[in-house]
């Protein structure tokens, strides 16, 4: 792995999400602050970071990318202590297998550009070595685009209002 692709990967995974909360300060927690001068109580508000199981247990022939993800569970958990007095909550997800393009074999092909670059997608076959998610998994299959969203709207409901600073890993029983 060159330093070009370590920097875009932390640039994605790590960076972007840093600079989208700097983003929504003005909106989240200087609107919070007000509030609570005007009445004394914020009302609640949420961050929902994604991170990923490499992130927190690691990926072989992945380091840029666990780093990054690891880099978002840190991030989530310091501006839950920093905004908590101000009623915002910051959570992560982390997921597991969910069927998108990049959990597929890398050997698929599948890619992005980026800068004009071709940026393979998915996961190496050697680093499965013939494993199957089914297998892996305790609920036996692939999570689907929607129930990763829906674990996204349970953490932004009111279901959730006592949760912050966590890093839910959403992973149909894989990594247990």
């Amino acid at each position: 792995m060159g330093a070009k692709q370590w920097q875009a990967m932390l640039d994605v995974h790590c960076t972007a999400p840093f600079r989208l909360i700097q983003a929504a300060a003005p909106h989240m927690r200087d609107a919070a602050k007000r509030e609570i001068e005007a009445s004394g109580k914020a009302r609640p508000r949420c961050i929902i970071n994604v991170s990923s199981v490499s992130g927190t247990h690691g990926s072989a022939g992945q380091a840029n990318y666990s780093t990054a993800k690891a880099g978002v569970v840190g991030l989530t958990k310091t501006v839950a202590r920093e905004w908590g007095t101000f009623n915002i909550r910051c959570n992560a997800l982390a997921f597991g297998h969910i069927n998108t393009r990049l959990v597929q074999a890398k050997e698929r092909g599948d890619s992005i550009l980026v800068d004009g670059e071709r940026v393979p997608l998915g996961i190496p076959g050697a680093v499965m070595k013939g494993a199957r998610v089914e297998d892996m998994v305790a609920l036996g299959r692939k999570g689907s685009p929607e129930e990763a969203a829906g674990s996204m709207l349970l953490l932004a409901s009111p279901y959730a209002s006592y949760i912050t600073g966590q890093s839910l890993e959403v992973t149909g029983g894989g990594w247990l």
